[in-house]
């Protein structure tokens, strides 16, 4: 079949199957105790894997929290979830399930781990965790991109957060969200969550200490959000909660809630527009050729992701060093090379910039016609696991072109 045909069925298909990838969590950082280890075959082994079945069987909770044990004694496992942002029950449940399952694979022989994603976290130890605040190990993510007057936003966020948290404190579910004006166009989402086990001061002193670090290590940045075991703070100019479900805030709202604007990126946060569709095709098209996965792929020596190594592969004329070598013989050069250059039109920075999906169709189907040349693409989130808790001079965290950033602190 030619490599056009293939994808023009492609895309020509349901929608259902970009439904479907979007219902994998977004992962954003995880940490692994390198104190201890479990071997393969030892009881603890056994009783972790009870464990996360538990937390597994049980992640439809209407809270969205649950912790439980397993084991006796010195072999006790501690284990938790808590479904963030206040998502919808099939997102929780979905995320809770396969974060049971991935955090086996990063970190396969760990007696302490802890895992994070945008819709919820899971942690396990082989200590006592439960109604406990842990501040450690951390992990940060600041959009590079500023906003124009860095200093207006922080004063506007540290109010709105300093508010959330003194609505999440006072209530058993342990969280709040705030929204306020920066300008008349622009509006600013907050969310602040503790683990519901936490007293409220233990509650309050961390949410406060997750806000101070917004403002030490994410300053003027659009988005930010740090992610701790216990809690997180957030804070974004989309709407990225569920606001339905989540809860009263203490004034009336206005009569006619302020419009969401979310990104228009399944990558991101699993949100959908007519250009994420775009988006979302061209990304399938960069997986299928190069056979990797754009979730969690970067060269450490130069923070690449996916869509930026093919661009620049592309950009010097080098394209066909993308291809999986499973595929080499099966598609023709040019055909591989213009399905390159479609699926980066398709990933440019600007929603503005990409084609439509009829567009894509013709692009396909059509070899005479010129195509324009696409900008590097602006998404890619670098994640490293950090030498020092202090990331203000952590050397080893890379964000090339700087719009963002995920630095994770062990214990």
């Amino acid at each position: 079949m030619s490599v056009f045909r293939f994808f023009i069925t492609l895309f020509s298909l349901p929608l259902l199957s970009l439904t479907t990838e979007a219902q994998i969590p977004n992962y954003v950082g995880h940490n692994c105790s390198n104190t201890t280890t479990i071997t393969s075959y030892s009881t603890n082994q056994s009783d972790l894997n009870s464990l996360l079945s538990a937390l597994s069987t049980n992640a439809n909770v209407a809270n969205g929290f649950y912790n439980t044990t397993s084991g006796e004694g010195p072999d006790k496992i501690y284990g938790l979830f808590l479904c963030t942002a206040r998502h919808v029950a099939t997102v929780c449940r979905d995320c809770v399930k396969y974060a049971t399952r991935d955090v086996i694979q990063r970190c396969p022989v760990a007696n302490e781990a802890v895992i994070w994603y945008d819709s919820c976290l899971l942690r396990y130890s082989d200590e006592w965790i439960f109604s406990t605040l842990a501040e450690e190990p951390s992990c940060r993510v600041c959009n590079g991109a500023r906003y124009t007057d860095p200093g207006l936003l922080n004063s506007v966020q540290t109010k709105a957060m300093s508010e959330a948290i003194g609505q999440a404190v006072s209530v058993q579910e342990r969280f709040a969200t705030k929204e306020a004006n920066i300008s008349e166009s622009e509006t600013l989402y907050s969310l602040v969550q503790c683990t519901p086990d936490l007293s409220r001061d233990d509650c309050d002193k961390g949410l406060r200490l997750g806000m101070e670090w917004l403002g030490n290590f994410c300053f003027g940045a659009i988005g930010a959000q740090i992610l701790r075991p216990s809690f997180i703070v957030r804070y974004e100019l989309y709407s990225f909660y569920d606001e339905v479900s989540a809860p009263p805030p203490a004034t009336p709202p206005p009569a006619t809630p302020p419009p969401a604007t979310p990104p228009p990126e399944y990558a991101m946060e699993g949100l959908f527009s007519v250009k994420s569709d775009v988006f979302s095709f061209g990304v399938m098209v960069l997986e299928i050729i190069s056979g990797k996965k754009n979730n969690g792929f970067y060269f450490y020596e130069r923070c690449e992701s996916l869509l930026t190594f093919a661009w620049k592969l592309w950009s010097q004329g080098q394209g066909m060093q993308l291809i999986d070598p499973q595929l080499v013989q099966s598609f023709v050069e040019f055909e591989v090379l213009k399905c390159i250059h479609i699926g980066l039109l398709c990933v440019q920075k600007d929603p503005v910039d990409r084609p439509t999906m009829s567009s894509v169709i013709l692009m396909l189907g059509n070899e005479n016609l010129t195509l324009p040349r696409p900008t590097e693409p602006a998404f890619f989130v670098g994640r490293v696991v950090a030498e020092s808790a202090t990331p203000s001079t952590d050397n080893n965290v890379c964000s090339v072109n700087e719009v963002t950033l995920s630095d994770v602190s062990p214990r």
